[in-house]
């Protein structure tokens, strides 16, 4: 199964960077119909799959299939894009017209990839080092509570898709003053957002949890109000990321997340195999809390330089 699906991410590989084409040329009507069509293209091909009678098996075939259609469809808005914005006639030369630059970009390109590669590892460990040390209901318990809390991230992904392409164009522009000042106006809008959803679903989460899921799971309740302040500093400081790369400054996201990973691991060795969900629910906000602290403070002192 995991060969079979493992295919499917092999299909899926250039979707981010054809995503991110589609993203810096302010493409977002298609980036809309893109999504909306491919998690509808994943639902028919999955739900008719399981209505025919097929197995598990079926189902990862259904996401193939899926994931292939969606893929080559992103793959030719992404080429008719750049196509319609950077190729002209008589214009040539290729590759080698960056040849002054290829350091830089080789550079940027190693340190996002590895800095996934951290990101992979630092968001499922938790979960494997619990299931080794504890039992299989407490790893359910907070599985499920890292499901209710990561709704919240679904506030940032939009926005970080809207404000990558304006802090590029100001930090290559040279506008400072205006970068600064967009990141402000960012912390303050979503945190007025996020902060009210965050204690909503602090009051709420016992409730939600006897409808939705049942009077059992109501130890989750007490992981997600651990949980949820993590995720909320995270969609505050949503623009972090997007800063960083802009600024060329892709190695100081992976130095934080090397020292967050680590320290998350030797955390969770620690702690887990005594106390279980409830240390794996407090050390799943230090990388949020931790990470994102350290790299505002970084970030401001890197704008503060002439």
């Amino acid at each position: 199964l995991i060969q079979l699906f493992a295919f499917m991410l092999l299909i899926s590989t250039l979707d981010n960077s054809c995503s991110g084409v589609l993203i810096v040329f302010e493409k977002f009507t298609l980036i809309s119909v893109y999504v909306i069509a491919s998690a509808g293209l994943r639902f028919i091909f999955v739900a008719a799959i399981l209505l025919s009678g097929f197995g598990i098996k079926g189902v990862l075939l259904g996401y193939i299939i899926a994931a292939l259609l969606s893929s080559t469809a992103v793959i030719l808005f992404s080429l008719r894009t750049i196509k319609r914005a950077v190729w002209f006639p008589g214009i040539a030369g290729g590759m080698l017209l960056l040849k002054d630059r290829w350091r830089e970009i080789a550079a940027f390109l190693i340190n996002i990839n590895f800095n996934e590669a951290i990101t992979l590892v630092s968001k499922n460990i938790d979960v494997l080092i619990l299931g080794y040390f504890r039992a299989p209901a407490e790893v359910g318990f907070y599985r499920l509570a890292k499901n209710f809390t990561e709704m919240l991230s679904l506030l940032s992904n939009s926005v970080y898709t809207a404000i990558y392409p304006q802090f590029s164009r100001l930090w290559a522009d040279k506008r400072k003053e205006e970068f600064k000042a967009l990141i402000k106006r960012i912390t303050i809008f979503m945190g007025g957002i996020t902060l009210p959803l965050t204690i909503g679903l602090v009051l709420v989460i016992p409730w939600m949890i006897r409808i939705f899921v049942g009077e059992i799971f109501l130890p989750v309740a007490s992981l997600v109000k651990i949980m949820v302040w993590g995720i909320t500093v995270a969609v505050v400081s949503l623009w972090v990321r997007p800063v960083f790369l802009s600024m060329g400054r892709p190695g100081v996201l992976t130095i934080i997340n090397m020292c967050n990973a680590l320290i998350l691991i030797i955390f969770s060795l620690i702690f887990v195999p005594r106390f279980g969900y409830f240390a794996s629910a407090i050390i799943y906000t230090y990388p949020y809390i931790a990470g994102h602290l350290s790299a505002t403070f970084i970030a401001w002192r890197l704008l503060k330089r002439r």
